[in-house]
Order: structure tokens, then sequence, then C-alpha cells
């Protein structure tokens, strides 16, 4: 009745119901980005292998751009240093986001309707929905897979032959991933890629992309590597970046604020309560290289 009343009243809503326990022994209410936060995972595979940070304040990251790799004679060493530890300083900033909730009156005053559970639960998913477009795309001030350009260091293959896919192109695009960055890539792509390249078939008569079922859930992959499909990537058209193969957490952080409020909004549509939600947060690029794409002719 806290939150009902707490709605109603239009205040600021910070705290959720959950609860963790701090080194000390003691209980703190968990806070609903927290909260949030923790089931995206669950929601968005993309945002489960980028890397993230949840913090309180603008973010400085130190990023090696290049491995150091073997070792070398001392007397090398300084030179050696100098060509392949290049580092940059990434900031994750800021940009506010804001989405509505609708919760009907009659159920925003039962007692008997868990009012947090649904309100988590259309945060969870309007949130991995806004990251998973943004992860893939960008906005302009949000870095996403299609903002990387091999002129900054990623890799690039351009088709071969308008409106048709080959596996020779797919396989060069396993490999114009650097070795260091596959181990832990997987490929990103449309639903309509994922329906071609299941037809594909390489020399032997097999499928280049090979759906399985482990543990009863249906798993897609490539050339042995997962496979994310996603609504947000572009369709294969003229200059669209339309396939990625990527190791996620070498390419992109997310920056998410620890300081979501909740509160009603004045605008009300029938007998509608309209709950709004801001929410911060920042995505970058890490490591132009850790991107391979696939450019449509």
């Amino acid at each position: 009745m806290d939150l009902r009343n707490s709605i109603l009243e239009g205040k600021e809503i910070k705290l959720a119901n959950e609860h963790t326990t701090a080194a000390d022994g003691s209980v703190i209410k968990e806070s609903y980005a927290d909260t949030i936060e923790k089931k995206l995972v669950n929601v968005s595979p993309l945002y489960q292998l980028v890397r993230k940070i949840v913090t309180e304040n603008p973010h400085n990251i130190p990023v090696q751009a290049g491995k150091l790799g073997k070792f070398v004679k001392t007397g090398e060493l300084q030179k050696y240093v100098n060509q392949k530890a290049n580092w940059k300083t990434v900031q994750l900033g800021a940009e506010k986001y804001t989405n509505l909730v609708t919760i009907s009156e009659e159920l925003l005053n039962d007692s008997g309707y868990d009012l947090e559970k649904e309100l988590i639960d259309q945060l969870v998913e309007a949130l991995a929905l806004t990251l998973d477009e943004l992860i893939v795309k960008g906005d302009g001030t949000v870095e996403g897979l299609e903002t990387f350009t091999k002129e900054n260091g990623a890799k690039e293959v351009v088709q071969g032959a308008a409106g048709v896919v080959t596996v020779d192109e797919v396989i060069d695009l396993f490999y114009a991933l650097p070795v260091a960055y596959r181990q832990n890539a997987c490929w990103v792509i449309s639903d309509s890629m994922a329906k071609l390249l299941s037809k594909l078939k390489d020399g032997e008569g097999r499928p280049v992309l090979v759906q399985s079922y482990i543990n009863g859930v249906l798993e897609n992959t490539i050339l042995g590597k997962p496979v994310i499909i996603n609504e947000f990537v572009a369709e294969m058209t003229t200059d669209n970046k339309c396939m990625f193969f990527t190791n996620l957490n070498r390419a992109l952080v997310i920056g998410l604020r620890k300081d979501m409020v909740i509160k009603k909004d004045e605008a009300f549509l029938e007998d509608l309560v309209m709950i709004k939600a801001n929410t911060r947060l920042d995505i970058k690029k890490l490591i132009d290289e850790s991107v391979a794409y696939y450019v449509a002719k």
C-alpha cells in the first residue's frame, strides 16, 4: 500500500521492496535501478554479453587498444610498448531516457494485486528493448555496433553480389575478427538473415546456421559461435551493416545510473494512471578491432 499511496500522491519513488545484505549484516532496500539491472541479463542476450558498469557518477574507463602479447628483449621493451600499448580514456556520461507504464486505477487500488511486480516486469521489458536497439544502432550520442567503422579499426567484409550471401563471405567475416577476440565472440544478426543462413549450405550440404536444443532451449550457432537474433539489426539492403561478428565485452561498455526515479505522470487516459520512469545511461565503444561487420552491396 505504501507504493500505491506514493504513486497516487505523486511522490518520487527510488527504493523497491527487494532487499540485499550488506557486509556488516545489515539489510538494505535495493533501488529500482539495481533490481531492474539484475533482471535485464535474463531478458536481453546483448546486455548480458557487453561490459557493464552501474555507477552514481560519470565514469572514466582506461582502455588498452592493443595487446602487448609476447615477451621481448629488455632493451627493446620501450619501443615495443610504444607501438602496442595504445591507451585511451572512455567517459560514460548520463543520457536521460523516459518511459510510461500504464496501470488501471482499479488494479492500483486492489491490495491483492502485485503492483510492484507488474511495474518491475514492464520496466525490465521496456529497458531491455531500449538497450537492444541502442547496442545495435546507437542514437547519435550513445554508441552502438553500427557506429564501428573500418576507418577506426573495425573489420569490414563487403558483399560480392547484391542480395546474395555466400559461405565464403561468412567464413571471411569469421576470420576478419582478430584471433584474440574470437574465443568469446558471437554473431548478431536479424531474423531474416537467420532464415537465409539456415538455408545456406556448405560444400558438404550442412547449413551455415545450425540449430540445436540444449536443455530444452533452442540455440543457434555459426561456425561453432553463438548467434543473437535481434530485431534492430538492419535488413540486407544497400550499404547496410547487416551482420556482426564481435566480442561484445571488448566492443562496448554500458553505464547504468543507480538513480531510476518512478512517479505518477500528470497525463490521464480514461481510468488509467500513467507512471513515468526516468533513467540515465550511456553506451560507448571500447576496442574498434573487436568488431567485424558485413556490408550489403
